[in-house]
Protein backbone atom coordinates (compact mmCIF):
# COMPACT_ATOMS: atom_id res chain seq x y z
CA UNK A 1 0.00 0.00 0.00
CA UNK A 2 3.30 2.37 0.29
CA UNK A 3 3.94 2.07 -3.03
CA UNK A 4 0.09 2.82 -4.16
CA UNK A 5 0.22 6.30 -1.73
CA UNK A 6 3.76 7.40 -2.99
CA UNK A 7 2.39 6.89 -6.71
CA UNK A 8 -0.69 8.50 -6.55
CA UNK A 9 1.06 11.40 -4.76
CA UNK A 10 3.73 11.52 -7.12
CA UNK A 11 0.61 11.54 -10.07
CA UNK A 12 -0.81 14.90 -7.99
CA UNK A 13 2.68 16.39 -8.38
CA UNK A 14 2.93 15.45 -12.37
CA UNK A 15 -0.54 16.44 -13.13
CA UNK A 16 -0.58 19.66 -11.48
CA UNK A 17 2.87 20.62 -12.18
CA UNK A 18 2.49 20.09 -15.74
CA UNK A 19 5.14 18.30 -15.95
CA UNK A 20 4.47 16.78 -18.97
CA UNK A 21 0.77 15.93 -20.92
CA UNK A 22 -0.92 13.75 -23.02
CA UNK A 23 1.18 13.98 -26.97
CA UNK A 24 4.16 15.40 -25.16
CA UNK A 25 7.27 13.60 -26.06
CA UNK A 26 9.13 11.94 -23.26
CA UNK A 27 11.91 9.92 -21.52
CA UNK A 28 11.45 8.60 -18.25
CA UNK A 29 12.72 5.10 -16.73
CA UNK A 30 14.58 4.42 -19.57
CA UNK A 31 11.73 4.43 -21.88
CA UNK A 32 11.43 7.39 -24.85
CA UNK A 33 7.91 7.94 -26.60
CA UNK A 34 4.67 9.95 -26.78
CA UNK A 35 2.25 9.99 -23.39
CA UNK A 36 -0.63 8.34 -24.13
CA UNK A 37 -2.29 8.19 -20.89
CA UNK A 38 -1.54 9.88 -16.98
CA UNK A 39 -3.50 8.72 -14.28
CA UNK A 40 -2.89 9.05 -10.20
CA UNK A 41 -1.25 5.47 -9.91
CA UNK A 42 0.93 5.44 -13.45
CA UNK A 43 2.22 7.01 -17.01
CA UNK A 44 1.94 5.20 -20.52
CA UNK A 45 3.94 6.21 -23.14
CA UNK A 46 4.21 4.59 -26.81
CA UNK A 47 7.72 4.34 -28.16
CA UNK A 48 8.45 4.61 -31.81
CA UNK A 49 8.05 0.75 -32.39
CA UNK A 50 4.56 0.68 -30.68
CA UNK A 51 5.57 -0.91 -27.39
CA UNK A 52 3.76 1.02 -24.72
CA UNK A 53 5.75 1.33 -21.30
CA UNK A 54 3.61 1.99 -18.37
CA UNK A 55 5.35 3.33 -15.54
CA UNK A 56 3.99 3.57 -11.92
CA UNK A 57 3.80 7.54 -11.40
CA UNK A 58 5.94 6.86 -7.55
CA UNK A 59 9.36 5.40 -9.23
CA UNK A 60 9.68 8.66 -12.17
CA UNK A 61 12.78 10.61 -10.59
CA UNK A 62 13.66 12.68 -13.54
CA UNK A 63 11.96 13.19 -16.63
CA UNK A 64 13.03 14.96 -20.41
CA UNK A 65 10.44 16.34 -22.03
CA UNK A 66 11.44 16.88 -25.42
CA UNK A 67 8.11 18.55 -26.64
CA UNK A 68 7.35 21.25 -23.66
CA UNK A 69 7.44 24.82 -24.99
CA UNK A 70 10.34 25.33 -27.68
CA UNK A 71 12.62 22.46 -29.42
CA UNK A 72 16.67 23.58 -30.40
CA UNK A 73 18.24 22.86 -33.06
CA UNK A 74 22.04 21.76 -32.98
CA UNK A 75 24.41 21.24 -35.35
CA UNK A 76 28.24 20.37 -35.53
CA UNK A 77 30.08 21.43 -39.09
CA UNK A 78 33.24 20.66 -39.63
CA UNK A 79 35.00 22.39 -42.93
CA UNK A 80 38.42 21.77 -43.98
CA UNK A 81 41.61 23.73 -42.43
CA UNK A 82 42.06 26.30 -45.08
CA UNK A 83 38.37 27.44 -45.87
CA UNK A 84 37.70 30.75 -44.92
CA UNK A 85 36.11 31.16 -41.39
CA UNK A 86 34.45 34.19 -41.96
CA UNK A 87 33.00 33.17 -45.18
CA UNK A 88 31.42 30.03 -43.31
CA UNK A 89 30.47 31.94 -40.58
CA UNK A 90 28.73 34.53 -43.04
CA UNK A 91 26.80 31.73 -45.22
CA UNK A 92 26.06 29.91 -41.78
CA UNK A 93 23.57 33.22 -40.56
CA UNK A 94 22.71 34.06 -44.03
CA UNK A 95 20.62 30.67 -44.49
CA UNK A 96 19.61 30.48 -41.19
CA UNK A 97 17.76 34.60 -41.85
CA UNK A 98 16.76 34.11 -45.15
CA UNK A 99 14.73 31.06 -44.17
CA UNK A 100 12.89 33.13 -41.35
CA UNK A 101 11.99 35.51 -44.07
CA UNK A 102 9.56 32.47 -45.82
CA UNK A 103 6.50 32.35 -44.60
CA UNK A 104 7.12 28.08 -45.01
CA UNK A 105 9.36 28.37 -42.40
CA UNK A 106 9.40 31.39 -40.25
CA UNK A 107 6.39 29.86 -38.72
CA UNK A 108 8.38 27.19 -37.21
CA UNK A 109 11.80 29.32 -36.83
CA UNK A 110 11.40 31.25 -33.27
CA UNK A 111 15.49 31.46 -33.89
CA UNK A 112 17.33 31.58 -37.08
CA UNK A 113 20.19 29.10 -37.06
CA UNK A 114 22.77 30.51 -36.20
CA UNK A 115 26.56 30.41 -36.18
CA UNK A 116 27.47 30.24 -32.24
CA UNK A 117 31.03 29.06 -31.69
CA UNK A 118 34.35 27.15 -33.15
CA UNK A 119 33.52 24.28 -31.23
CA UNK A 120 36.76 22.24 -31.65
CA UNK A 121 39.84 21.85 -33.77
CA UNK A 122 40.13 18.32 -34.83
CA UNK A 123 42.01 16.69 -36.86
CA UNK A 124 39.13 16.49 -39.31
CA UNK A 125 39.07 20.17 -39.53
CA UNK A 126 37.72 22.99 -37.40
CA UNK A 127 34.20 22.55 -35.78
CA UNK A 128 31.58 25.00 -36.33
CA UNK A 129 28.75 24.63 -33.43
CA UNK A 130 25.14 26.17 -35.60
CA UNK A 131 22.36 26.57 -33.04
CA UNK A 132 18.60 27.98 -33.17
CA UNK A 133 15.16 27.50 -31.92
CA UNK A 134 11.92 25.95 -33.40
CA UNK A 135 8.42 25.09 -32.31
CA UNK A 136 8.34 22.08 -30.39
CA UNK A 137 9.48 18.44 -32.47
CA UNK A 138 9.95 21.28 -35.62
CA UNK A 139 14.26 20.98 -34.96
CA UNK A 140 14.57 17.96 -37.37
CA UNK A 141 12.56 19.39 -39.96
CA UNK A 142 14.05 23.03 -39.86
CA UNK A 143 17.54 21.64 -39.74
CA UNK A 144 17.45 19.34 -42.88
CA UNK A 145 16.05 22.15 -44.73
CA UNK A 146 19.02 24.65 -43.29
CA UNK A 147 21.55 21.94 -43.91
CA UNK A 148 19.96 21.44 -47.77
CA UNK A 149 20.26 24.62 -48.50
CA UNK A 150 23.92 25.40 -47.32
CA UNK A 151 25.53 23.30 -48.51
CA UNK A 152 25.11 25.14 -52.16
CA UNK A 153 26.21 28.55 -50.67
CA UNK A 154 29.35 26.89 -48.96
CA UNK A 155 30.27 25.03 -52.36
CA UNK A 156 29.98 28.91 -53.68
CA UNK A 157 31.87 30.07 -51.10
CA UNK A 158 34.52 27.28 -51.98
CA UNK A 159 34.63 26.16 -48.29
CA UNK A 160 35.11 22.74 -48.10
CA UNK A 161 33.41 20.30 -45.87
CA UNK A 162 35.54 17.89 -43.76
CA UNK A 163 36.04 14.33 -45.34
CA UNK A 164 36.37 13.93 -48.98
CA UNK A 165 34.40 11.71 -51.62
CA UNK A 166 36.76 9.00 -51.68
CA UNK A 167 35.27 8.67 -47.41
CA UNK A 168 32.45 7.81 -48.90
CA UNK A 169 31.71 3.83 -49.86
CA UNK A 170 30.37 3.85 -53.36
CA UNK A 171 26.87 3.33 -54.01
CA UNK A 172 27.12 -0.70 -55.34
CA UNK A 173 29.44 -1.80 -52.64
CA UNK A 174 26.67 -0.23 -49.56
CA UNK A 175 25.07 -3.56 -48.13
CA UNK A 176 26.42 -5.92 -50.39
CA UNK A 177 28.82 -9.00 -49.67
CA UNK A 178 32.03 -9.80 -51.28
CA UNK A 179 32.17 -10.78 -54.77
CA UNK A 180 33.55 -14.75 -55.11
CA UNK A 181 35.45 -15.47 -57.75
Amino acid sequence: SQAYVRDVIAGLFIITENQYRVGDIITIAGASGTVEDITLRSTSIRSLNGNVHIVPNGTITTVTNQSKGYSGIEINLTIEYGSSLEAAIAAIDQVGAAMTEEAEWKVLITEAPHFLRVDNLSGDGIVLKVTGKTLALKQSLVAGEFRQRLLPVLEKADIQIAGSAEDIPAPQAVGRGRARA
